[in-house]
């Protein structure tokens, strides 16, 4: 039996009590946050913070504001948030490995039609790029993944640095990845 399988609808409640790897033994969890029950978008950063962790929620803070505030003007009023690293810490690839498998569930529980990811670590995992891939490399990009397209942007932490010039970007990148245009591979 599939991990989806087995926790279903309680899947956020399964993330929180993780312990597929040892950042689960000083860390609580951050499951997903969403605002449909279909989402049109999931968003995938590359591993909680802190702040998450405090607020139990992905993205909260200034990233979050940011990207919802983008999304939203982008005409994005499904959405689901979510990290490829549940847990506050220092990652390595087994880390990353062990908490895909959430990631992959909620691909299957939710089926989200487009997925971006925020940065190069979803992107490496989405993608099944090669490690030595630089985010320079694939940022912008659009690809055809399974059942839903997966567009790689940069992460949140560089979007907020970076000023209304990119928001302006994302956004018209956002637009052309629902619509279903854009580059492809």
């Amino acid at each position: 039996m599939s991990i989806a399988t087995q926790f279903g609808a309680d899947l956020s409640s399964a993330i929180q009590l993780c312990q597929r790897c040892q950042l689960s033994q000083n860390c609580r969890p951050v499951p997903f946050s969403q605002n449909a029950e279909t989402p049109s978008v999931v968003f995938v950063a590359a591993q909680a913070d802190r702040e998450a962790e405090i607020f139990g929620e992905p993205l909260s803070g200034r990233h979050g504001e940011l990207l919802r505030k983008l999304a939203s003007q982008a005409g994005i009023s499904k959405w689901h948030l979510t990290y490829l690293v549940k847990c506050a810490g220092r990652s390595t690839a087994a880390i990353r490995e062990a908490c895909a498998t959430w990631l992959d569930c909620e691909f299957a529980t939710f089926r989200p039609p487009t997925v971006v990811s925020l940065g190069l670590e979803p992107a490496l995992h989405l993608l099944k790029l090669p490690k030595k891939t630089k985010l320079v490399d694939v940022v912008g990009s659009i690809h055809n993944q399974n059942s839903f397209r997966v567009g790689v942007w940069y992460a949140s932490q560089r979007m907020l640095t970076s000023g209304k010039k990119m928001d302006g970007q994302f956004v018209e990148f956002l637009q052309k990845l629902v619509a279903g245009s854009g580059p492809h591979d």
